[in-house]
């Protein structure tokens, strides 16, 4: 059909909606195809030559508003997009709102088949990935939470012995 996006060799389609109004930067294109792959998301309409395509590493924020405000007056998902240093906004709003949660789905299940590289290389990604490194992080709270016991302790002024009074006129000595 016409204004269909098609895959692209070696990428496998998770879900395919019509009637995705497209919204770039508040700038609606129109309804169209949204192709949710493993490789992009895809839209395209017979009035836009050429669609356009996302690959997942641009996607840097994906979410569902469903709640109206002045920014997504209707469901969507909102998307953040940055490549190159350049920043930009995108909403798909699906005409059937069942259609939402099912777009949700299929690109968070795609944009973990590509992490952060800059994650990879922080070595972030691998913050709690498996129940033995979320009890590691734990240990090693309780560890730090029995270090900052001792210190507490030892640094108690309330235990330090002294006169009373005896740095009453400290305020004074400074002043001078």
């Amino acid at each position: 059909e016409a204004g269909d996006p098609a895959p692209i060799e070696g990428e496998v389609v998770m879900g395919r909606f019509t009637d995705v109004e497209f919204i770039k930067d508040g700038e609606g294109l129109g309804s169209g195809a949204l192709l949710v792959t493993t490789q992009r998301v895809a839209w395209a309409n017979a009035s836009t030559p050429g669609g356009y395509a996302i690959d997942y590493p641009t996607i840097s924020l994906h979410a569902v508003s469903r709640e109206p405000s002045d920014m997504f007056p209707r469901p969507c998902i909102m998307c953040q997009l940055f490549r190159a240093g350049e920043e930009a906004g995108l909403q798909l709003v699906p005409a059937k709102p069942d259609d939402l949660d099912e777009i949700f789905r299929c690109m968070s299940e795609c944009a973990q088949l590509h992490p952060d590289e800059e994650d990879e290389e922080d070595g972030d990604a691998e913050l709690f990935t498996s129940a033995d490194a979320v009890a590691e992080a734990a240990s090693l709270d309780e560890k730090a939470a029995a270090a900052l016991a001792h210190l507490d302790a030892v640094l108690d002024a309330s235990a330090v012995e002294g006169e009373e009074g005896q740095f009453d006129d400290a305020e004074a000595k400074e002043s001078v």
